[in-house]
């Protein structure tokens, strides 16, 4: 299991933080939690980054950093 901490461009309001949620949840292979004051992603998942970043910029949001634990 990897865990990225990410600064998302685009997550402006409390709606962001429950879209992108519901975007990245997989009960089986990622886990998210957001920081909307700190404008910052963690996810622990499974997936390939590639995976996520499709995802994140098919609904609109782009990464700004993204650091690997």
């Amino acid at each position: 299991m990897y865990r990225y901490v990410m600064k998302i461009e685009g997550l402006n309001s409390r709606e962001d933080v429950f879209t992108i949620r519901k975007l990245l949840n997989s009960e089986e292979t990622t886990v998210v939690n957001i920081s909307f004051n700190k404008g910052e992603v963690t996810i622990d998942t499974d997936d390939l980054l590639e995976n996520i970043c499709f995802i994140l910029e098919g609904a609109g949001y782009l990464i700004e950093e993204l650091e690997m634990i």
